[in-house]
């Protein structure tokens, strides 16, 4: 599992990589991870 700040701000490199690279317009990391996280179920169940 993902560990983030409260906040969801990045806390390395990678992280602050992974945000600004994202595609589903997602500000912080907790919500890139919600986004990722519908994007998966919803293309699984069709």
């Amino acid at each position: 599992m993902f560990k983030f700040l409260d906040d969801g701000i990045p806390e390395n490199d990678f992280d602050r990589q992974l945000l600004d690279s994202n595609l589903v317009g997602a500000i912080n990391l907790v919500e890139l991870n919600e986004r990722e996280r519908e994007i998966t179920l919803k293309n699984n169940w069709s």
